[in-house]
């Protein structure tokens, strides 16, 4: 990535919140031949293994086609309720981390439009979001893969 810069996400929680992802390094993996670009938030607030972070990846596969990949790692907390005889009450702690990935396989031939065409088809179908309607969704309506995603039973 040659020009980084810093990315705002507004959560879609009941009052949305802003988080800000800063760059947090960029490598290259040696074993599986890739690209690793790290993103992350930085509220003072949360502890560092608690941080909202990203992780955008981009390997060339045999087949002569790229694999780009991003997954949101998004931590849980769990706090303590109630102090201790002492008044002391114990900082949040990551309960687990619910991620979610987005992979695209880019054939050599596409093109930056089509590439366009097929993210904006893929967020139509999570957000749930029609062609005239852009700036406003439900929380409780998201879409065929919102609802996939989110509705579907655990194993």
């Amino acid at each position: 990535m040659a020009q980084e810069a810093i990315t705002v996400v507004v959560t879609p929680w009941t009052s949305p919140t802003d988080v800000t992802l800063y760059p947090a390094g960029e490598r290259y993996d040696s074993i599986l031949k890739e690209e690793i670009f790290e993103w992350r938030a930085t509220d003072v607030s949360v502890p560092m293994d608690a941080q909202i972070n990203l992780l955008m990846t981009k390997r060339k596969l045999k087949s002569g086609m790229t694999r780009f990949s991003a997954t949101l790692n998004f931590p849980v907390l769990e706090e303590a309720t109630g102090a201790d005889a002492n008044g002391y009450v114990a900082k949040p702690k990551v309960a687990y981390v619910q991620p979610i990935q987005e992979v695209m396989y880019v054939h050599n031939r596409s093109t930056k439009a089509i590439r366009k065409d097929v993210r904006a088809t893929m967020g139509l179908l999570t957000l749930n979001k029609g062609a005239s309607d852009v700036s406003t969704v439900a929380l409780s309506s998201g879409g065929l893969l919102g609802h996939f995603f989110d509705e579907c039973s655990v194993y």
